[in-house]
């Protein structure tokens, strides 16, 4: 068994990954996937089939929907508290300029389509012998790097004390080789994430024939080493290392289905709309060619001698409609699914109507934005313990209103009508219209109070 070698389970989730992923890639990834989705002709014609490859229409819906659901998680900013050790990551939480928001619409999108992702937190480690003085000048400071489901190879764990303890994970990476000034080629490098006998952390890169680096101990701020792997895994279902559900799996098996029936309906609308001319005369052959040097056009403007006895006839067969009705009934099963950037909905729909309409992707989204809430939590708080600060102090938190909850004048005064009565609290009434955005998201109830007591005292 080689470093790369995968498990049971990742194989079987690998092929409806690729599916997804197709999906999600778009047009060009699907056609470029050839056979695995649209199988060649009997007997084979590769000219034929290069045709009917490219003539047929593949409609993104599953990206497209996991764009809008991403979209909807992100029409309010996530709620984002750090310590001072960690402030940086606010808007480089990688190294490479990237935020926290940024990284947030990348884990909920990657668990949304894929119900799997993954984020390793790492520090640089400095060289033996610096001063504290000298190191501080580095500046090294800890990153998260996310793993998408596919480069996740094997995952070992282990109960202890009734705790789930990560032992060993192999993570697939792509490394730039320069082969000459101006060319260069990816290959792949294997990052081992693994606990040692003594239950200390370390890392070590791989290629397919061993090791290419000696063990790495990754050490805390205080000089600690880790007692566990500081890997976080986000799922559909929840966020153990198991491999979840993809939720837009079935999604993208009935645009795939759709996009299949697209190539033959292409294909019968280009043999059927094109008609065929028959013709027939006493002439022979040589007569025939010499009537008619250029042969037969079709076509107004052109005439033709056929001779004695001569006639034509153009032979045009009705297109074939089976495939067109079955991409209409896939629509309509992918609008089910959730696919609700297929079709343009009403102007007149109400925000109600919309929230019915969808309810399965509601239910969808506040579970993947929940796991992946409390994913980069624990990401940035492990990242906290590498720089010394308190882990205590981080949140994330994604919002989870994805919908235009506003609310009316009337809705207003009958909350505070209820409230005068007794039936709900000022507390309710105040989150109410903060979800609502009459109230803004960061003004506390002590903020509204304080305001209240100035204006009674004239201040």
């Amino acid at each position: 068994m080689s470093v790369s070698t995968t498990t049971q389970a990742y194989d079987d989730a690998a092929e409806k990954w690729i599916d997804i992923r197709d999906c999600l890639d778009g047009e060009q990834a699907v056609k470029a996937a050839t056979t695995r989705y649209l199988p060649h002709f009997i007997p084979h014609d590769a000219d034929r089939y290069a045709q009917y490859v490219q003539r047929a229409s593949f409609v993104n819906v599953t990206g497209r929907t996991q764009e809008g659901l991403v979209g909807a998680i992100f029409r309010r900013d996530p709620e984002i508290e750090l310590p001072t050790e960690i402030e940086y990551m606010r808007d480089d939480y990688d190294g490479s300029g990237q935020s926290l928001k940024q990284l947030g619409k990348l884990v909920a999108g990657e668990t949304l389509a894929m119900g799997r992702n993954g984020m390793l937190i790492d520090h640089p480690v400095a060289e033996e012998g610096l001063s504290e003085e000298q190191t501080r000048l580095l500046d090294l400071r800890a990153t998260v790097a996310n793993y998408l489901a596919e480069d996740i190879l094997r995952v070992e764990s282990t109960a202890v004390g009734g705790k789930l303890v990560l032992t060993m994970i192999v993570l697939r990476e792509i490394e730039i080789v320069k082969t000459s000034k101006f060319n260069s080629l990816e290959e792949y490098r294997y990052r081992v994430l693994e606990l040692d006998e003594e239950g200390k952390y370390f890392q070590q890169m791989y290629d397919d024939s061993g090791p290419v680096t000696e063990p790495i101990y990754p050490r805390k701020k205080d000089g600690q080493f880790w007692d566990e792997i500081p890997f976080v895994f986000s799922g559909s279902k929840d966020n153990r290392p198991e491999i979840d559900k993809p939720p837009m799996y079935d999604l993208a098996r009935v645009n795939i289905s759709h996009y299949r029936n697209s190539a033959d309906y292409e294909e019968s609308l280009h043999i059927h709309g094109q008609g065929t001319l028959f013709v027939s005369s006493e002439l022979s052959v040589e007569q025939w060619r010499e009537a008619n040097p250029n042969g037969i056009l079709v076509g107004a403007r052109t005439g033709h001698f056929l001779g004695s006895n001569g006639s034509a006839t153009l032979l045009q067969l009705d297109a074939n409609t089976a495939a067109a009705v079955a991409m209409e009934h896939k629509e309509d099963v992918m609008r089910a699914l959730g696919a609700r950037l297929i079709s343009q909905k009403g102007g007149n729909q109400t925000a109600e109507a919309a929230r019915i309409d969808s309810s399965s992707e509601t239910s969808i989204l506040n579970n993947v934005v929940g796991n992946s809430s409390n994913a980069i939590q624990k990401a940035l708080q492990f990242a906290c313990e590498f720089m010394g600060g308190n882990p205590e102090e981080v949140k994330f938190s994604l919002n989870t209103s994805f919908f235009d909850d506003t609310m009316t004048a009337q809705d207003v005064m009958a909350m505070i009508t209820l409230e005068d009565r007794g039936t709900i609290a000022k507390k309710d009434t105040r989150s109410k219209l903060r979800s609502s955005g009459w109230i803004k998201k960061e003004r506390t109830d002590e903020d509204l109070d304080n305001d209240s007591i100035n204006r009674d005292i004239g201040i």
